[in-house]
Formats: C-alpha cells, sequence, structure tokens
C-alpha cells in the first residue's frame, strides 16, 4: 500500500514542476550562449546567471522531489521504510546553496537596472568585468554562507518522513538562519532597490513637469 493519494498528487505535482523548472532553465541558457557567445551583454550576462541559479536550485529539487515520490511509493501499510542514500547529504547542501544563488541573483538584477537609471554617471559599474567580479562575489558569499555552516555545525538531517536531508526545526536558531540569509536578505534587498528607482523616477518626472 502507498501513501495517500493526497501525499502522491504533491509529490507527482513536484517531480513534474521542478523538472519544467530544470528543462526551461537550461533551454533559456543555452539559447542565451548560442546567440551571444562571448559577446554577452551585461543584462544576458545577468540573466544567465539567474538561469544557472535557478538551473543548480531546480536540479537540487528535482532529485529531492525523486526521493519524495519514491518515499510515498514505498510506504507498505503506513509504515514509511528508510531509504537513505549517498544523494541526500549532497543534494541537500545543493538545495541551499541553490535557494541562496537564485535569490541573490535577482539582486544582481536589481542593482544592474538602480545603478543603469539612478547613478548614470557611473557607468563604469555597468562593465561586463565588473559584473562578471560582483557574480563572482554572489556566488562565493553563497558557497560559504551555506555549505561552511552546514558542514561544521552538522545540523543536516535525515527525515524519514520526507525522505530527504533537511534542518530539522527543532534546530530554530539555524532554520532562523537560512530563513533569514536565503530569503530576508535578498527580498530586502530588491524592495529597497526597486523602491529608491520609482521614486527616482517620480522625482525627475515632477521636475520635467516643473520645466515644461
Amino acid at each position: 500500500m502507498t501513501a495517500s493519494w493526497l501525499e502522491l498528487v504533491g509529490s507527482i505535482g513536484m517531480v513534474i514542476c521542478t523538472a519544467i523548472s530544470f528543462i526551461v532553465s537550461l533551454i533559456y541558457l543555452i539559447v542565451i550562449i548560442l546567440l551571444q557567445g562571448r559577446n554577452l551583454s551585461v543584462s544576458s550576462l545577468l540573466s544567465s546567471n539567474t538561469f544557472l541559479s535557478a538551473l543548480t536550485y531546480s536540479s537540487a529539487h528535482f532529485t529531492i522531489a525523486l526521493s519524495v515520490l519514491r518515499s510515498d511509493i514505498a510506504v507498505t501499510d503506513g509504515i514509511r521504510r528508510r531509504l537513505y542514500t549517498s544523494f541526500c547529504m549532497p543534494s541537500a547542501f545543493l538545495f541551499y546553496c541553490g535557494c541562496a544563488l537564485l535569490y541573490y541573483s535577482y539582486v544582481m538584477e536589481a542593482l544592474q537596472r538602480f545603478v543603469f537609471v539612478v547613478f548614470n554617471d557611473y557607468r563604469s559599474l555597468l562593465k561586463r568585468r565588473i559584473q562578471l567580479l560582483f557574480i563572482f562575489i554572489q556566488w562565493l558569499l553563497c558557497i560559504l554562507g551555506t555549505f561552511i555552516p552546514l558542514s561544521l555545525t552538522n545540523q543536516l538531517k535525515y527525515d524519514i518522513y520526507m525522505n530527504m536531508c533537511i534542518i530539522p526545526i527543532r534546530s530554530s536558531g539555524w532554520t532562523l538562519y537560512y530563513a533569514i540569509f536565503c530569503y530576508s536578505i535578498p527580498l530586502m534587498l530588491i524592495a529597497i532597490f526597486y523602491y529608491q528607482l520609482i521614486q527616482y523616477i517620480f522625482v525627475v518626472r515632477e521636475i520635467g513637469r516643473a520645466h515644461v
């Protein structure tokens, strides 16, 4: 006997959604590279960074989704079996790191638009070499910010119900850390950049109207 139909539908849906996300990210990344090659514009470079981050995150999520589905199918008389594999820990590391990479790639795009409009006199910040440096720093910080704490503190545990390695809810401190690092900080930065950008546009529009 497998898990309930609702759990199976949820697991199958997660597998399908993550597979679509992986395929779409891969297609867009290949198209951008084939069309522009080494002559990537700054916008295309940042878009490629976002799709590569999405590819990293969705690949880990897809692996986890398959494990969850496998666990649901293997349920016998309402009892879940331990189906731990060697991919459990690496996919969990990649999941948390990919999540941070994806959200901070959105920050990079927001920052690029903000600099392009507001700091028009500092176009040197929009050079491809500078953006490549920012992308390198983004990946380095996301890797260090997720891998090192997980490796040193041994917070990842195998959850037999979900058949995946995650940070237990009882580890409230580390759960809060990853919630802030992977979600709160990038979302706040995105909101600040776009808010300042919109405010700047309104101010410029008002000045333009005053001189008409």
